[in-house]
């Protein structure tokens, strides 16, 4: 909200409402970074250029504008409500390519309005589920000293496929993802959220106790330490706000107290390089950070997680990460829900060919986050649905056994759709957590 008293006063406002673009879905899909607005105020002494927070801006670099009239005299007057945005031209890719879906504001960097404290944790704001598809060209090379390979320690949920059977899924059952947030009642900016409380946190994780490894994209609103007391369960504990890695490590650190020998992989951000968040050195820089900073305490995979594309793109990833870990939703590749295990077997021979061709054939490849909507609009031939929801699961629990983590365990009430995601972001919890 804008306050300014200059006597006599025309204020113009201008607002970009475009949402800056997860997970994955993480994951579950997945936090993103706001343009600034900006307000010139004419007074007959100066004219000032500051945005919708009271921070002066550049003039001679302003974003797409957005007006909105502002009667003098008027004490305040709110931001414009946003209008959607015009889906982008499909693009034919040979394997999963997700549309692209603007950006949504992450916390850590657009200021929202904070609800009254009923969690842990105050609102911010999350990217969509799904991806845009990476341009090859736009991550720089790494210098020389980020290219060194690092060990790769195993990881528990998944073991290796034997070289003679590549297409024999792990027996036992996969992951799955959870989200401990809801819709702020507060705030109606898209995609503003607060933590559930801590009751309900309970019940819900309680509810999976049944699944090999739960992962998770942050470790706040209090989900660690459920998870440990309140299952056997191992975690996948993923660091998306890496822009503030050693704080959210500390709070990791914090939850996990004694008990890191429940914990089976630490991810250091969700798709950073195909949303163009980070550069390939940056985000190995962010890498060495936490393996530094967990040195003596965690000795498990430290890794990030990243798309089929992006994985082929980078060469420099996969050689600096304890294993690959990857996204993969036949949703988004129009696959009918009968056609999912053929699709996840072909993404895990497409991942596997491309890291190969980077020097990687000896990392392992783990699909971290694969699901199917219950509703939503259809892409072609894929059709969300319970019913249609039950076969996909099915599919690609036949790919790829318990060497997965599904997406998601719960609906997301807080998640804003895009053209690019068809209604569907609210609605990727797994009807039948059974898996029957």
């Amino acid at each position: 909200m804008f306050t300014r008293n200059f006597g006599t006063l025309v204020l113009t406002a201008l607002a970009v409402t475009q949402l800056a673009a997860a997970i994955p879905h993480g994951l579950p899909h997945h936090r993103r970074h706001a343009e600034p607005a900006i307000v010139t105020v004419t007074t007959t002494a100066a004219t000032v250029y500051i945005d919708q927070y009271g921070a002066t801006v550049d003039p001679n670099n302003p974003p797409p504008p957005v007006i909105v009239t502002v009667t003098a005299g008027s004490d305040s007057v709110a931001p414009p409500a946003p209008t959607p945005s015009t889906p982008a031209a499909a693009e034919t890719t040979p394997a999963y390519a997700p549309a692209p879906a603007p950006e949504v504001p992450s916390s850590k960097s657009t200021p929202v309005a904070q609800p009254k404290p009923t969690t842990t944790k105050a609102a911010e704001v999350v990217e969509p589920t799904t991806t845009k598809k990476a341009d090859p060209t736009t991550a720089p090379a790494p210098p020389a000293e980020t290219t060194k390979a690092v060990a790769a320690p195993s990881s528990s949920y998944a073991a290796p496929k034997p070289s003679a059977t590549p297409d024999t899924p792990a027996s036992g059952k996969p992951g799955i993802t959870y989200s401990p947030w809801k819709a702020d009642p507060n705030n109606d900016y898209p995609g503003a959220r607060i933590c559930k409380e801590a009751d309900v946190i309970d019940s819900e994780i309680k509810k999976l106790a049944s699944f090999s490894v739960i992962r998770l994209y942050d470790g706040g609103c209090g989900t660690i330490e459920s998870i440990i007391a309140n299952t056997d369960c191992k975690l996948f504990i993923g660091v998306d706000g890496i822009e503030n890695l050693e704080e959210e490590l500390s709070t990791v650190i914090k939850a996990v107290g004694t008990s890191w020998d429940r914990v089976d992989t630490v991810n250091i951000g969700n798709e950073h390089i195909e949303f163009g968040r980070l550069t390939v050195p940056e985000l190995l820089s962010k890498l060495e950070i936490a393996r530094t900073t967990l040195a003596g305490k965690f000795t498990g995979p430290i890794v990030t997680v990243e798309t089929v594309n992006a994985w082929g793109n980078n060469p420099d990833l996969c050689k600096n990460t304890d294993f690959v870990a990857t996204n993969a939703h036949p949703y988004f590749a129009h696959q009918a829900p009968s056609a999912v295990e053929k699709f996840m077997k072909s993404e895990m021979a497409n991942v596997k060919s491309k890291i190969t061709a980077n020097g990687c054939a000896d990392k392992k490849v783990h699909f971290v986050e694969a699901g199917w909507p219950a509703g939503g609009s259809a892409l072609d031939a894929a059709v969300p649905g319970v019913a249609e929801q039950k076969v996909a699961i099915k599919g690609i629990i036949n790919a790829m056994g318990s060497d997965v983590i599904l997406f998601s365990s719960y609906n997301e009430d807080w998640k804003p759709d895009t053209p690019a995601t068809g209604g569907t972001e609210k609605f990727w919890g797994i009807v039948d957590l059974t898996l029957s």
